[in-house]
């Protein structure tokens, strides 16, 4: 028995060595490249945020404005805006757009544009106020940003400031893989802590819910997601969505505004026409596999850590060493069955061992996505899947090569 228990350790230790071998070979065969495209950006969790989850309530908390940009919305016809939101006393006016340099004067007898000095004058007279900023270049000795990209001091002198800055996985353009499924709580800038643009809104609006989720200290945060604003009828919105042209017009109901979270973004030209820019993949994207177009302007996205935040709705992720830990116990459950299999079922080991593991792979598979969907736990199970599905050809190499060999050699040396 003590003999078995060391050759499976053997074999476990052969199965992480090879799939640490198989790590570092460099697949670049171009057939198979839309593949691994579609496949370098995929997560479990999708599956469920895209496919599984029931449609989330409508969140009240939050409103969304489409600011589109100029020509449409200028810089007078914003400070219009922002004064007819400002008038039904929401709680906070948040705004994902940067105002960075100041506009010449329209002729020689003015001193600023009288656009310029129209929207600090609104800006000025909101009692909330949160304006963007820009996280700028990491040093990764110091561990922090080396500055923050900002608007004009004149717009931002009254208002709190946050980076908007958004985590994506991926690479290249809008034609890779850009999926934000995390974002960074707070950063080092020069020594001094910043927080994300959602954080500083949340902060302002519920203080205790957000001091809860800063406490949590964790370098990233998963978003959890609960919706979109819904582009065609089909979508079921979770967020109120109002045009430029519809605030302009008071086409909207006050009581909508009133103590309510206000953030004003781009959500293109108009929220009828669709577009790419400052768009994102999210996990709710249908296609979870080989995205089709981007599903959420990051405006949205910030609304969504917004409500996490004030739902404490958190995602928790296991620590890497438990992760390693259920991938070392799953391979080593897996090896002894294998290695039963092996010395028992002869003829039968092949067929019989493929069907467990399919069996363990599926179970650790439905587990995962059970846990998300139930429990918003994040588990790894990718590399115990890994090592299961090659634990049954290294059991039978091992048994069928180097055991034989090994025993040679104690054969010969006690010769």
């Amino acid at each position: 028995m003590k003999n078995l228990f060391y050759n499976n350790l053997l074999i476990l230790g052969f199965t992480f060595l090879f799939l640490w071998l198989v790590s570092l070979i460099p697949f670049k065969f171009d057939a198979f490249d839309p593949i691994s495209k579609a496949f370098s950006d995929f997560d479990l969790s999708d599956i469920v945020f895209s496919r599984l989850q029931e449609d989330a309530k409508a969140d009240t908390d939050v409103v969304l404005v489409n600011l589109s940009v100029p020509p449409n919305v200028d810089r007078a016809e914003l400070a219009q805006i922002i004064d007819s939101i400002n008038q039904h006393k929401p709680a906070v006016i948040a705004i994902d757009a940067f105002y960075r340099k100041l506009r010449a004067p329209e002729d020689s007898t003015q001193t600023m544009n009288p656009a310029d000095s129209l929207l600090a004058d609104a800006l000025g007279r909101v009692k909330n106020l949160v304006l963007v900023t820009g996280l700028q270049k990491y040093n990764a000795k110091k561990q922090q940003y080396d500055s923050l990209e900002i608007s004009h001091p004149l717009f931002s002198k009254k208002a709190h400031l946050a980076y908007a800055s958004l985590t994506t996985a991926g690479e290249g353009n809008m034609s890779e893989f850009l999926t934000c499924r995390s974002f960074i709580p707070k950063a080092k800038v020069q020594g001094k802590t910043e927080v994300a643009f959602a954080v500083k809104i949340a902060e302002i609006y519920a203080p205790k819910k957000a001091e809860r989720f800063l406490k949590r200290n964790n370098v990233s945060e998963y978003i959890n997601y609960q919706g979109n604003i819904g582009f065609r009828e089909s979508d079921k919105p979770v967020y109120t969505a109002i045009d430029f042209h519809q605030v302009l017009g008071g086409q909207f109901e006050p009581n909508i505004i009133k103590n309510k979270i206000v953030i004003l973004g781009y959500m293109g030209k108009q929220l009828a026409e669709k577009s790419f820019d400052d768009k994102f993949y999210t996990p709710l994207n249908k296609n979870y596999v080989g995205k089709s177009t981007p599903d959420m302007y990051g405006v949205i996205v910030h609304a969504n850590i917004v409500s996490m935040i004030l739902k404490e709705a958190y995602i928790y992720e296991l620590p890497d060493w438990l992760n390693i830990g259920i991938m070392v116990l799953a391979a080593f459950l897996s090896i002894s069955l294998f290695s039963y299999f092996f010395r028992n079922l002869g003829y039968w080991y092949d067929a019989v061992t493929i069907i467990f593991q399919f069996l363990i792979s599926f179970l650790l598979f439905t587990s995962t996505v059970y846990a998300f969907m139930a429990y918003r736990i994040k588990i790894d199970t990718s590399l115990a899947i890994g090592a299961v599905v090659f634990s049954g050809l290294i059991v039978e190499i091992y048994y069928g090569l180097i055991y034989k060999l090994l025993n040679k050699l104690v054969k010969k040396r006690n010769d």
